[in-house]
């Protein structure tokens, strides 16, 4: 995976991590 496109905005973490973090509480 590649992080570059979170690194140019300066941010930890990638869009598909939000992704799955929302799916997960979605799930829970």
């Amino acid at each position: 995976m590649s992080y570059e496109s979170a690194e140019s905005k300066g941010s930890p973490v990638t869009a598909m991590d939000l992704a799955l973090y929302a799916e997960g509480l979605l799930d829970a």
